[in-house]
């Protein structure tokens, strides 16, 4: 039994691709997967499977189409234990002492290569940061409270074809996600 984050991309977001998170942890749960936690409403969960990350997600998948009045297609992500881990190890120095000036990103990819991805980011000079993960992009922009918070080319992401194979969590959520991991207790069926 291994242990996975799950995270899905493009539910709840501006009342679109409605899953409440204790419903679906229900259809996690019947489907077969084992210790579900979710956190927060923007689809995160840790669960344990026998099954390899791609099966899951596939799984996943079906289990929102086939449950949920979806407006569009939702993705879903599983990343093993492990390889999570390494996302949150690798990650820039900067992160790990955030500004309240900045917000720091991590942009998970579905099916989809980091390097190809990166090149496909857009970051504004001297202002956006972006670092090139193994599995992921890092990403730093101005936070609401920074007077360059309009100047972002992050919003300039939902424009580019690449962003269809992205999903973002914020550095905090990215820490928590690890947290739960470390916390699960995979158990046999």
């Amino acid at each position: 039994m291994k242990s996975f984050v799950l995270l899905l991309r493009g539910i709840n977001v501006g009342g679109k691709n409605k899953v409440p998170m204790a419903d679906f942890r229900n259809h996690l749960e019947v489907a077969g997967f084992n210790n579900v936690t979710t956190y927060i409403q923007s689809g995160n969960a840790v669960i344990s499977s026998s099954l390899s990350a791609n099966e899951v997600s596939e799984k996943v998948e079906t289990i929102l189409e086939t449950n949920f009045a979806l407006d569009s297609k939702v993705r879903a992500l599983a990343i093993e234990h492990e390889s999570y881990r390494k996302v949150v190890l690798e990650a820039p120095t900067e992160f790990q002492s955030p500004s309240d000036e900045y917000r720091y990103d991590v942009i998970f990819l579905i099916d989809r290569n980091a390097e190809a991805a990166f090149e496909e980011t857009p970051a504004k000079e001297g202002l956006d940061k972006k670092w090139l993960g193994a599995e992921v992009i890092y990403y730093r922009r101005p936070s609401q409270t920074n007077p360059d918070y309009t100047k972002t080319h992050a919003s300039r992401m939902i424009q580019k074809p690449v962003y269809q194979n992205m999903t973002v969590r914020n550095w905090n959520t990215t820490v928590k996600m690890l947290e739960l991991l470390d916390s699960s207790q995979p158990q046999t069926r």
